[in-house]
């Protein structure tokens, strides 16, 4: 006969059970898992429990799914794929019924998680499988929070990189507009000089041409002036 658990004598309002089991090592990972006093005696299928009588209804869930889950042998394949990597998907699909019941929540509400939160609710299940279901629950909606946490906080940093990117970008804009504004105000300096220019050379020439015609004027007077 084997021992497991802590001394019968550290366990307050002693209840007893006195079993057939499948598998008992399942049901003594599933009392560790849950963190839960017990005393136990195993002698080949047959084991006798003692456990704080507050803990009852625990201690019974665990030794029901063990019993269940033990001649499962598709849970176990499922378990299998899911941890060797081989047909993971379709592990994790056949196990999403399973962690609904858990979560009293639909089916269908869990085919519309992103695929790596439904991997991770898989992969908890299955680690606690031969818990009791308050356990199991907990760490099915801990992984939850977890995931919307960490999407939460992936969307927050790329909001902040979005934000720390507008501001150069508008910095940017501003200084390009402010060289093409540069630009146009020296093309339009430049072509407001030429016009300058050009009216300056035209007067210069219509002035030397007024001046030239007066003197040509003046010396055909002085040539064909006669005298009295």
């Amino acid at each position: 006969m084997m021992e497991h658990g802590v001394p019968l004598s550290e366990i307050p309002d002693k209840q007893f059970l006195n079993i057939q089991v499948n598998n008992p090592d399942f049901i003594l990972r599933g009392l560790e898992q849950c963190s839960i006093a017990y005393h136990a005696k195993i002698n080949d299928h047959k084991m006798l429990i003692a456990f704080i009588e507050k803990d009852r209804d625990r201690v019974s869930d665990i030794i029901e799914r063990s019993n269940r889950l033990s001649v499962n042998a598709e849970f176990h394949e499922r378990v299998e794929q899911l941890r060797s990597g081989e047909n993971q998907s379709e592990a994790v699909q056949a196990l999403l019924p399973e962690i609904a019941a858990v979560l009293h929540v639909s089916v269908s509400s869990l085919e519309r998680k992103p695929p790596d939160l439904q991997f991770g609710l898989a992969l908890t299940y299955t680690s606690l499988c031969f818990s009791d279901d308050l356990t199991i629950k907990q760490a099915l909606q801990e992984e939850i929070q977890l995931n919307h946490e960490a999407n939460t906080e992936i969307k927050e940093l790329l909001e902040k990189r979005t934000n720390d990117i507008q501001p150069l970008n508008k910095t940017e804009k501003l200084r390009q507009q402010q060289e093409d504004d540069q630009k146009k105000k020296e093309a339009y300096v430049s072509r407001d000089v030429l016009k300058r220019n050009a009216q300056k050379v035209q007067a210069e020439k219509s002035n030397e041409y007024v001046q030239r015609s007066e003197k040509e004027y003046t010396e055909h007077l002085e040539r064909t002036k006669k005298p009295y």
